[in-house]
């Protein structure tokens, strides 16, 4: 059985192969292991196809990729008829949870980075359930490195803090009775019914830790219908129920290596539904619900397109995308949500938004056009406006110059 260092490339041949299922053979002068004529296509439960023990200096985050190329090409497109080329492989290091991974598609074709993988041990094993018409050759292991945030990021001090009370999150404690009274008001009463009557009615769930979910837009609605119920009424046993779904969901929810779709808005939608419940259901939530769902906002923020810290690459809060959702609504809410137990998330957040952002668009702003154009311009203002309205809700004074509103 093979065993490979972090940082080198492990030779799947070199590996324990499950000689039911699986060969070493060549394709295209490539070396590497494939399902034979008898293999399965899927996971099954039983002996996985490959399985390599790894060796790491030290626990932690790591990346791993894989290199790929297709057995029978036309076999490849006649099982996947949306013309994506895309297969799957199953892993599991250690007793973590199976993943679901693409090894081979037609953007990135076989050369595929399967995402940032918790390692706990120094030596774990590393199993893997093969895709059909596809031929794995290596794998590789490297320590994930974190975007570093600039010094002064890293030094900020913010003058501006999250309010001591709850809730911050679109309302605080002097708005909350006036947004109560306005519930039945001829405008709003339709909505209140409609998000009454989702509320009270029980979301099954079916939930089982060992294995993880997509994204479920259906599901984070009525999570957070449930937290704004409980927090205008203070049904406790809807609030609860807003509490153990999001609990449950955020535990489960995996969006893999899938890198063709922009999944930043989703993963960020995740995050800001977590941390409406964290903020408006707070009394609700024990010491180890908070602990648990800090590690998952965690573990996805690191996937969003300008890291954490969010320093990524040149995703500038300025001008890049990380003057979209990704800051301005998501991060942001995720910060002063848990600054009580949290406050570094707040720390980058604030400095980006405070020290960066608002200066910049108090100069820019002066001017009568958006310096991104009719297009990017409108999209990238109105997340703008979520951070001017989060901080303004909370504070009850804006944070931003007047000339925003102009």
């Amino acid at each position: 059985m093979g065993q490979e260092k972090a940082g080198s490339v492990i030779l799947l041949q070199y590996g324990k192969v499950n000689k039911t299922t699986t060969v070493v053979r060549k394709v295209e002068g490539q070396l590497g292991v494939c399902l034979n004529a008898a293999g399965h296509n899927i996971y099954q439960k039983g002996m996985a196809d490959v399985e390599v023990d790894i060796q790491v200096d030290q626990p932690g985050i790591y990346v791993l990729e894989t290199e790929s190329l297709p057995v029978n090409m036309e076999l490849l497109k006649k099982q996947d008829t949306t013309g994506l080329l895309t297969a799957y492989a199953y892993f599991q290091i250690g007793a973590a949870r199976l993943t679901k991974r693409i090894v081979y598609d037609r953007y990135n074709a076989g050369k595929q980075v399967l995402g940032k993988f918790e390692i706990t041990e120094k030596k774990q094993k590393l199993k893997i359930w093969l895709p059909a018409q596809v031929l794995v050759s290596t794998i590789a292991i490297r320590p994930y490195v974190s975007p570093v945030a600039p010094l002064a990021a890293e030094q900020y001090k913010p003058k501006i803090v999250p309010s001591a009370e709850r809730p911050r999150l679109w309302v605080n404690k002097e708005s909350l009775p006036i947004v109560k009274s306005r519930l039945l008001a001829a405008e709003n009463k339709v909505a209140w019914e409609a998000v009454k009557a989702a509320s009270l009615k029980p979301y099954p769930l079916e939930f089982d830790r060992s294995k993880e979910v997509f994204y479920d837009e259906k599901l984070e609605q009525v999570i957070e219908q449930k937290a704004f119920y409980y927090l205008m009424t203070q049904d406790v046993s809807v609030g609860r129920e807003a509490v153990d779904l999001v609990t449950k969901y955020l535990s489960v929810l995996e969006f893999g290596n899938v890198t063709h779709g922009d999944i930043t808005r989703e993963l960020g939608r995740a995050i800001y539904t977590g941390a409406l419940v964290y903020d408006w259901c707070y009394p609700l939530i024990d010491t180890q619900t908070k602990t648990a769902l800090r590690l998952d906002f965690k573990r996805l923020v690191r996937d969003m397109e300008i890291g954490w810290p969010p320093f990524y690459g040149l995703e500038s809060i300025i001008n890049g995308h990380g003057n979209e959702a990704q800051i301005c609504r998501d991060m942001l809410s995720w910060s002063l949500a848990i600054y009580d137990e949290d406050p570094e998330p707040y720390k980058y957040i604030s400095y980006t938004i405070l020290e960066q952002l608002v200066p910049m668009r108090k100069f820019e702003y002066q001017s009568p056009r958006h310096n991104q154009g009719v297009d990017y311009g409108g999209y990238r203002f109105g997340w703008e406006m979520h951070a001017v309205w989060l901080y303004y809700r909370m504070l009850g004074y804006s944070v931003f110059d007047d000339n925003i509103k102009i």
